[in-house]
């Protein structure tokens, strides 16, 4: 998929769970849309792929009962075992975090902000080697 395509795909998905675009660009989603997950009833829910630091999978947004959201994660490896998806939260106006911090606490940045801190550095370092290589400049 094209720089632009994908760019323009994570600012809907950042609009749509009030989350920032580099948070959303973190999760390296790579398809989203709408799909009727037979697990989840009739009703058709927002679907991302995505390959995070914390899991690969989909993540499925399901609108719920008045102003709630349900997120649910469905594992590739449950995929392939059959396995249904799992319910991550229920979000709605009292919950402290938005969509997308509920979403990017599960898939990429954990719990633990150190260990976050820390495995971000080290990407930021083999970025920095990989750039300033012999040969690139």
């Amino acid at each position: 998929m094209e720089f632009k395509k994908i760019m323009e795909m994570n600012a809907e998905i950042s609009r749509l769970l009030a989350a920032p675009l580099s948070v959303v660009c973190s999760w390296g989603v790579f398809r989203h849309g709408v799909v009727r997950v037979p697990q989840l009833g009739d009703s058709r829910v927002m679907f991302l792929l995505v390959n995070a630091r914390l899991f690969q999978g989909a993540v499925y947004i399901q609108p719920g009962p008045g102003d709630t959201l349900n997120i649910w994660l469905h594992e590739y490896r449950d995929m392939q075992a059959g396995k249904g998806p799992e319910l991550l939260a229920v979000v709605d106006e009292t919950t402290p975090q938005t969509p997308g911090e509920v979403i990017d606490t599960a898939i990429e940045r954990g719990t633990n902000p150190d260990e976050y801190n820390s495995f971000c550095a080290g990407q930021l370092d083999k970025l920095n080697r990989q750039f300033n290589a012999p040969g690139l400049n």
